[in-house]
């Protein structure tokens, strides 16, 4: 299985674990690699930087008010991710 396949199935595989525990509007994607996670709830959330190892990132900066409930979401994404690809 070359790398990009690998990388194809641990996509499918994270956002099928995500859909299972979030409720999620839907995924984007973009142009370079980089995915957007879209709760339903209104946080959005990044997938990118597969080929170094893959990076969840949250849309909610410090200081707003949904903060640590996107900080929390986005360890657990990470979390995820970490265990499903290992690079």
């Amino acid at each position: 299985m070359t790398k990009r396949e690998i990388q194809q199935q641990a996509r499918r595989e994270f956002f099928e674990q995500v859909e299972r525990k979030y409720p999620i509007s839907s995924i984007e994607v973009e142009m370079g690699g980089r995915w957007t996670l879209i709760f339903k709830n209104g946080l959005m959330f990044d997938l990118s930087n597969i080929n170094y190892g893959g990076q969840i990132d949250s849309y909610v900066g410090f200081g707003f008010e949904r903060y640590e409930e996107a900080l929390k979401i986005e360890t657990e994404l990470q979390a995820m991710w970490d265990k499903i690809y290992q690079w």
